[in-house]
């Protein structure tokens, strides 16, 4: 399958350029945003991907950010697309490689493409890998979670008795004085 990125301008008071996929991409209701809970970066990053099924990767983010926010995506979506620019093409094919490696995803589609960039005179390579679950996507992410908030509470516990020796030492520093 070849790909065509086509060039749309849209007038408003100025002037976007848009490949045709941005444009056609339903944007994602604020109930869809909710009903996944994320953090605050998750949250801006549906917000940046205005499309729900489709990851943009950035070079500016750890690769685990995004095995993350693939695993909650897929939750709600068949297929879900990683779309790279340049040099994040290296961390979109590493993110499928590992989620594929954890037997969690199938790798469905890759496309290839050269887009405009508006910043850009000359055009940039794209690559949109679709990823889907494997039957054991719900045992393995679910298990992945149950890890993670292990993690959190061991960390808590931690962190308070922490405090609590924290106290117990500002206590007998204050009866020796």
């Amino acid at each position: 399958t070849h790909t065509h990125t086509h060039t749309h301008t849209h007038t408003h008071t100025h002037t976007h350029t848009h490949t045709m996929e941005d444009v056609t991409h339903e944007f994602p209701t604020k109930d869809e945003i909710k009903s996944v809970e994320l953090s605050e970066a998750e949250r801006r990053e549906l917000d940046n991907t205005k499309s729900s099924d489709t990851i943009k990767v950035s070079i500016n983010r750890s690769l685990f950010f995004y095995v993350d926010l693939a695993i909650k995506f897929l939750k709600d979506h068949e297929v879900v697309k990683l779309s790279a620019l340049g040099y994040a093409i290296t961390t979109a094919v590493t993110i499928a490689e590992i989620l594929k490696g954890q037997d969690v995803v199938v790798i469905k589609s890759i496309r290839s493409s050269m887009t405009n960039v508006p910043e850009r005179r000359s055009q940039k390579p794209k690559i949109e890998i679709g990823i889907s679950k494997t039957p054991k996507f719900v045992e393995i992410s679910s298990k992945k979670e149950k890890l993670a908030t292990d993690n959190k509470n061991i960390r808590d516990l931690l962190a308070q008795k922490r405090l609590e020796v924290h106290e117990q030492l500002k206590k007998e520093e204050n009866q020796k004085h």
